[in-house]
């Protein structure tokens, strides 16, 4: 409806709780949009952390590090990015409320309505866009994760040993009548050493 003021002063009084509304809206909009990314991020951390708590990953503990430091990192970097979009905007949407408090023409109010207007479309613009960039980024590294997996290597007809839970590196770890595990990708064996032939080293 169109609302006259009797005095400048009172559109002013008028203006800055519309005003408000809408930095209510940007503020909801940017937490939903927030927290779809961290349900998604959730989703995916809890499948990283199943892979990791799987029992191939008890021995070789560093097999995922550089991998993992990298997701924090991209985790980190998104977060810091999405902080300062938002504190920008803030601040644009601070200074309009300022400009209005100052400015009382009917013109000038419609004008920073629409300025507002713009912003609140450019900040989902670009939310939308950083959210999806970074989740492409994610599934990139979850893809690569996936590939070093021990359970898709086992897959294609590896396995590993043990000895009394220790994986086995080398036969210079092993003495005869040992004990061994040797884990496939769908079960273990159990193996007792016979005999121990070394390869001999070519110069």
């Amino acid at each position: 409806a169109d609302v006259r003021a009797a005095t400048p002063t009172a559109a002013a009084e008028l203006a800055v709780p519309v005003l408000n509304e809408e930095l209510l809206r940007i503020s909801e909009r940017r937490s939903r949009l927030e927290q779809s990314f961290l349900y998604l991020l959730q989703q995916r951390t809890e499948r990283f952390q199943r892979l990791q708590n799987s029992y191939v990953f008890k021995q070789p503990e560093r097999l995922y590090e550089g991998q993992t430091i990298k997701l924090d990192r991209m985790t980190q970097r998104l977060f810091q990015a999405m902080t300062t979009i938002h504190h920008q905007k803030q601040r644009q949407a601070q200074g309009i409320i300022a400009q209005l408090q100052q400015q009382t023409p009917k013109g000038q109010l419609r004008e920073s309505q629409q300025q507002l207007a713009f912003l609140q479309r450019n900040l989902q613009t670009q939310m939308t866009q950083l959210f999806l960039n970074k989740q492409k980024q994610f599934t990139s590294a979850v893809q690569q994760l996936d590939l070093l997996s021990p359970l898709k290597i086992m897959g294609r007809g590896y396995s590993y040993t043990t000895k009394e839970d220790r994986v086995v590196k080398t036969v210079t770890e092993l003495q005869p009548a040992d004990q061994l595990t040797i884990h496939y990708a769908d079960g273990t064996v159990q193996a007792n050493v016979e005999t121990i032939t070394a390869k001999k080293e070519e110069f």
